[in-house]
């Protein structure tokens, strides 16, 4: 992992972690490839890992383990909640944090209270896309 500075001329310098393994869980493979592009817009050394079908999430979470899990709500087979279960569920993905990204409010709750850390919704804009992105990924979870 790469450590990075960021400050303003104002404050003093904030030492936070750079991603570099997101794991992106999401059946819409259009929103794999705009999260992509963001992502490496914002730090071209990240790697997005992408599982397009929920039900495969074992193969994936195997070291190296990825720094952030990015989940979706709405999926067939395996829906984000049931996901989010399955992967809360193992002690070693713990510290791992998980940002439910959907267009669903209505399961935000019940996702905070099965392990999410934070939810972002899925946004029409792309500059909002990328302050949510570059929010999550500048975002010590160490300290949340």
């Amino acid at each position: 992992m790469r450590l990075i500075f960021r400050f303003s001329h104002n404050e003093s310098p904030v030492l936070k972690m750079a991603v570099h393994r997101i794991l992106l869980i999401d059946d819409d493979k259009d929103d794999y490839e705009i999260f992509s592009e963001i992502v490496h817009e914002i730090n071209a050394d990240s790697k997005v890992l992408y599982v397009q079908d929920a039900s495969d999430i074992d193969n994936f979470l195997i070291a190296p383990l990825p720094e952030i899990i990015i989940l979706d709500f709405n999926m067939p087979k395996l829906d984000g909640m049931e996901c989010l279960k399955k992967i809360r569920s193992n002690k070693a993905f713990d510290k791992i944090p998980v940002i439910i990204y959907s267009v669903f409010y209505d399961r935000v709750d019940e996702a905070y209270k099965n392990g999410a850390n934070y939810f972002i919704a899925k946004q029409n804009s792309i500059d909002s896309m990328k302050n949510d992105i570059n929010k999550i990924l500048n975002t010590d979870w160490n300290e949340k």
